[in-house]
């Protein structure tokens, strides 16, 4: 599996996840608002804490305030504050959250829940840093960095005049968006395997790791509840599981279980995008991960075994608009010389890879280049397979000596 990321307490291995957290690190140096938007259970407020604990103000305290289904005098007196006998049952007074929070941070989730008087009071904070506790007649001021979260678009709400647009403008000093747990399966592996020595920790029980079948499954599955249920459904195999095992399907939700492999639409796989580069990147985009799900996201494994993720730019022939074949290798009739029967053929031109022992991504360029565990593609070499190896290295087409064992092909 590849290696996991995390900014403070999120994880996550995708592609969009890493660019999120890259801007929500700028987004953290800056003084500016920053509204967070998201469905339910994507990590919005692991998201909040992260920027909190990343900026300059990780030493002063963070307040988290939930405003969905709150009446307006119970939010405004938990926010803002209020004195002794200013309503019913406000028996003493309450500093209220910014106050509490100075210096700090206070993270206010579902904001598109308020009501409109509410916006009105939060405008004026924004704008002023004013705040004037319920029942009395002095207003304090307060440095208060403000992060909210929505999981409805706030600003589809403004046009539809649902939520103020002036608010929806200074909220937005920095907008970030986290995407669905569907639309990044790449992060479904690495997050099962967190939350699975997360919960077998806790409970003081030896979980080996997830079955292949079972992360195919968790893959298939829509996930409506994104990362929160994910982590639920783990929970509950780790704690149905047998000590010292494997979690298997025998654990498995039976909505989980019941999911079928998402079926392509009709025709097979239909590449997005309108330029041809836009849909061949998408194709690659889906064989790779459907390559990567088969070896259970092992990154030692992986290393080991690159060559079931070779892949292979070919050259096209003039005259039939076809690929040729793509490495000498092909055309060997040595079959102790030819990559295993199930190695992964991919076309991947333009396309940045890691390779074993390189700190930088590598090109695939020119007619003839694999990505192997040995040497480096370009216009002029052509991968060659060691058998002895059981790898690609790189060489000539007459330079026949694998560099690492030097055993001669050919």
């Amino acid at each position: 599996m590849p290696e996991s990321q995390r900014f403070e307490k999120l994880v996550y291995v995708s592609e969009k996840m890493a660019e999120l957290c890259d801007l929500a690190r700028k987004a953290a140096k800056t003084e500016l608002p920053i509204l967070i938007q998201g469905e339910t259970g994507t990590g919005k407020e692991l998201l909040a804490r992260g920027i909190h604990y990343n900026s300059a103000r990780r030493t002063s305290p963070l307040m988290i305030q939930n405003c969905g289904g709150m009446p307006d005098e119970l939010l405004q007196s938990e926010l803002f504050g209020h004195k002794r006998g200013s309503f019913t049952g406000a028996i003493s007074d309450r500093l209220g959250l910014f106050r509490a929070a100075d210096n700090g941070t206070v993270f206010l989730d579902e904001i598109s829940e308020v009501s409109p008087s509410f916006q009105v009071s939060l405008l004026r904070f924004l704008q002023e840093g004013e705040v004037k506790p319920l029942g009395s007649d002095k207003t304090e001021t307060c440095n208060v960095r403000v992060i909210v979260a929505s999981n409805r678009p706030l600003k589809a709400m403004a046009e539809a005049g649902k939520f103020r647009k002036d608010l929806y403008f200074r909220l937005r000093g920095f907008e970030l968006e986290v995407a669905p747990l569907r639309d990044r399966p790449d992060d479904i592996p690495a997050l099962a395997e967190f939350f699975a020595a997360k919960h077998s920790n806790a409970i003081g029980r030896k979980v080996l790791g997830i079955s292949a079948s079972v992360l195919e499954k968790l893959l298939h599955f829509d996930w409506p509840g994104n990362v929160r249920e994910l982590e639920n459904e783990i929970r509950r195999m780790v704690a149905l599981a047998k000590d010292g095992e494997y979690l298997t399907t025998e654990t498995l939700s039976p909505a989980i279980l019941a999911t079928a492999p998402r079926v392509p639409r009709a025709g097979g796989f239909m590449p997005e995008g309108v330029t041809l580069k836009e849909k061949v990147e998408s194709l690659e985009k889906q064989l790779v991960g459907e390559v990567l799900s088969r070896h259970r996201w092992n990154q030692s494994r992986r290393r080991t075994n690159l060559v079931s993720l070779a892949l292979v730019l070919p050259t096209r022939s003039s005259a039939t608009g076809l690929p040729k074949r793509a490495s000498a290798m092909a055309d060997s009739d040595d079959d102790n010389n030819k990559p295993p029967a199930d190695a992964a053929v991919l076309r991947f031109p333009q396309s940045r890879v890691r390779l074993p022992g390189s700190e930088e991504p590598v090109k695939l360029i020119g007619t003839r280049a694999l990505a192997g565990t040995l040497g480096a593609p370009s216009e002029q070499t052509t991968g060659h397979w060691c058998s002895r190896c059981r790898g690609i290295w790189y060489g000539y087409l007459l330079d026949v000596t694998c560099p690492a064992c030097g055993n001669r092909h050919g």
